[in-house]
């Protein structure tokens, strides 16, 4: 068998995609060989790599309690110079859902992808505290202050790197899967909101069209709902990731033989 690399874009809310692929994934067998995450992506790929399961990463996020998600949005600062949200309580829930793990203790090789707000430029975290990794790639602007790790101040792995194939390569993968969730929508109804959001969208999307590059298999989904209530009730977005998965199961196996 070839090996295998998976990446899990950015994406927010539509990030619990990841989980039905994963799903999707393990209950046909394929093993992964490498796997690389951006923000949300990065958060699934750990939770999932820490507990070697992704039916028990669905459990663990399915089952998360209101006082947890609270949590995580808790530590409002006082003075929001660098972030409303210091972050320090949202470690402690990425501990528990992480099992306390670093990078190192994982079955197999995991890239975390941050950027630096120096200088813009993506930076790879592979070893250390899984949940400090995580942090720093879900720094998102404005709303988290920015996490430091050696001589980097971090902040969201979407703002240079929405879809991590490039990583998988340096590793040895063969065969990449990319999960890209930048998608523009067609905007029914245009106000403040819909122009802001697609805005990111376009420029995340085309920001991720050179990764997409390094994909032989790439899902891009059109995903209707990217409300952040999908945090609390993830179901129909990782039930969309499991039967997109479906589909291209056999072409995959076919690749990896």
């Amino acid at each position: 068998m070839k090996k295998f690399g998976l990446a899990l874009g950015s994406g927010g809310p539509k990030g619990f995609y990841h989980l039905g692929v994963l799903k999707c994934l393990e209950d046909n067998n394929i093993h992964i060989d490498y796997l690389t995450g951006a923000s949300i992506g990065a958060l699934a790929g750990g939770i999932y790599l820490s507990n070697n399961s992704a039916k028990t990463t669905e459990e663990k996020i399915k089952n998360l309690t209101k006082k947890e998600y609270a949590l995580m949005f808790a530590n409002l600062t006082k003075l929001p110079t660098k972030g409303l949200i210091k972050g320090e309580k949202l470690i402690q829930v990425l501990d528990n859902l992480t099992n306390n793990k670093s990078i190192e203790e994982l079955p197999i090789p995991f890239v975390v992808m941050s950027t630096d707000l120096n200088t813009g430029k993506s930076v790879k975290i592979t070893k250390g505290k899984l949940s400090h990794a995580i942090r720093a790639s879900s720094s998102i602007p404005f709303v988290f202050q920015p996490y430091k790790i050696n001589e980097y101040n971090l902040v969201d792995g979407g703002l240079s790197c929405p879809l991590p194939t490039t990583p998988l390569k340096e590793l040895g993968a063969e065969v990449v899967l990319a999960i890209n969730l930048h998608n523009p929508k067609n905007i029914d109804k245009i106000n403040l909101k819909t122009i802001f959001t697609n805005t990111i969208q376009i420029a995340l999307f085309n920001l991720a069209k050179e990764q997409m590059q390094d994909a032989d298999i790439l899902l891009s989904p059109q995903i209707k709902d990217d409300s952040w209530l999908n945090i609390i009730k993830p179901q129909s977005l990782i039930d969309q990731g499991y039967s997109d998965t479906k589909v291209i199961i056999p072409r995959l196996k076919q690749l990896l033989s």
